[in-house]
């Protein structure tokens, strides 16, 4: 359907599938561009209206029509850096795979359901599309029944029941991505400021296979905080000249500070585990 040869299906397109949910749920690519860009051209009232206007412990929901509530020329400025060509948020729009954006799940005790049943609900906002996101599956052997929902790409069960338990998949939106602005030395931009001196950007090829079209091969600059972004997010080009590079705890948090791979992928791996499984999850 694709026209795409098949290939085998490895480990390294597990992580990537992974990486793939992780930076959907990254709200930072979308939202801290746009925000720096509100603070620097709209100003710090703009801003500070923006983040300032939630309070710990409230719930907010905005009940104004933005397009009164700002001045039309503030509105018409920040749709257009919205729509800025080739940003993250394009992109995510012409993507084929629909967006992995949010979730919820709740959990009803059987002495307020009608059926004296316990109810659990899960809508994880991962929309239908093709090639398909989800596929099901249901297992049946002597002394276990299992059905569930898989992401593709990922062969554990997001979403499933046997016949005593249940589970669901949200997501958290924390803050777990930052990005960092770059003095870069004058007239030699493989240097960039550090620590009271000059420090030299380390630098990586990768290259992008493109289906029907040359590969396309990048030259990723890396900080000490991490990739330089600016060049593949011209959202940046908006809101400073320095080059922008990018820190993302996803990646970094434990191959910084325990010099190991990161054990999201091991994680999934304990929760469909049957032994596990049993230890955590209780029939209700």
């Amino acid at each position: 359907m694709l026209g795409i040869d098949k290939e085998e299906y490895t480990i390294k397109d597990l992580y990537l599938s992974s990486e793939f949910m992780a930076f959907n749920f990254a709200m930072g690519f979308r939202t801290d561009p746009l925000m720096s860009f509100i603070r620097k051209n709209l100003g710090k009232t703009y801003y500070s209206d923006i983040y300032t206007s939630y309070v710990n412990g409230t719930e907010r929901i905005p009940v104004q029509d933005d397009s009164t509530y700002f001045e039309p020329e503030a509105t018409a400025r920040v749709k257009s850096f919205m729509t800025t060509p080739g940003s993250v948020a394009e992109v995510l729009n012409k993507i084929p795979i629909p967006p992995i954006t949010g979730s919820n799940g709740w959990v009803l005790s059987s002495e307020r359901s009608s059926s004296g049943k316990v109810l659990f609900g899960n809508d994880t906002h991962i929309g239908f599309g093709q090639p398909a996101v989800w596929y099901e599956a249901h297992m049946e052997y002597p002394g276990f029944s299992f059905y569930g929902n898989y992401l593709a790409g990922l062969p554990f069960a997001a979403i499933g029941h046997t016949k005593e338990k249940t589970w669901g998949l949200t997501m958290l939106e924390n803050d777990d991505l930052d990005f960092y602005q770059e003095r870069v030395k004058p007239g030699d931009s493989t240097q960039y400021w550090a620590n009271g001196h000059w420090n030299k950007f380390t630098t990586k090829k990768k290259v992008i296979k493109v289906k029907g079209a040359e590969d396309v091969v990048l030259a990723v600059m890396e900080s000490r905080h991490g990739p330089v972004v600016s060049e593949v997010m011209p959202e940046w080009k908006q809101v400073t000249g320095d080059a922008v590079a990018m820190y993302w705890t996803h990646l970094n948090f434990l191959i910084i500070y325990y010099r190991l791979p990161t054990n999201s992928i091991m994680q999934m791996i304990s929760m469909n585990s049957e032994m596990v499984f049993h230890k955590l999850f209780h029939p209700v």
